[in-house]
């Protein structure tokens, strides 16, 4: 039996710019009660696999209903792991295998729409989200690591602009990305 790995900070650099490998193999997301029109069970994913090589960029593309949000969650950890959603499969991290819970704690993907306040500036927004994930934290640990945030996704220049929106000029869409990576 191989021991699964929790901990992924072996896969980045300080710099957080080396980026692992990510694999799965037989990856089946269920819940429980969703059946089809014969009464059978239905599952969201089954037996997907994928992989994807460090420092590459991956599109996952499919009709509306594929699964691409689903699968998305399973490998981001949004997905419940326990009562009526069942998730199951292998999951690879630099080829050693890792409880897709660890992936909550060290991966994130930027949804279509985001949901950044349009008033509030990068550097507003990267605070909250540090605030609420890193609540042990005191305030001059969470303002390093904001500065720290905002260097390395290049957006020092507009930390202090608005964010804006459909009625508020702000930053740009890239800088948006960016912002809600942090």
């Amino acid at each position: 039996v191989t021991q699964k790995n929790d901990d992924l900070s072996h896969c980045f650099t300080p710099n957080g710019r080396r980026g692992p490998s990510l694999e799965w193999k037989g990856v089946n997301f269920t819940v429980a009660g969703l059946v089809d029109n014969q009464g059978r069970e239905k599952p969201i994913l089954s037996n997907v696999e994928g992989k994807v090589k460090r420092e590459t960029v991956c599109a996952i593309l499919g009709p509306s209903g594929a699964g691409k949000s689903s699968l998305l969650n399973v490998l981001a950890g949004r997905s419940a792991t326990r009562g009526k959603v069942s998730v199951s499969g292998e999951f690879l991290v630099d080829d050693c295998p890792v409880d897709p819970g660890a992936f909550r704690r060290n991966v994130a993907y930027v949804m279509q729409d985001d949901a950044l306040l349009p008033t509030a500036t990068p550097r507003e927004a990267l605070t909250f989200s540090a605030t609420l994930r890193l609540a042990d934290s005191n305030q001059q640990a969470i303002e390093k690591l904001v500065t720290r945030m905002l260097e390395e996704l290049n957006l020092t220049e507009c930390g202090e602009v608005m964010i804006g929106g459909e009625m508020i000029k702000g930053i740009s869409g890239g800088q948006r990305k960016r912002t809600s990576v942090g």
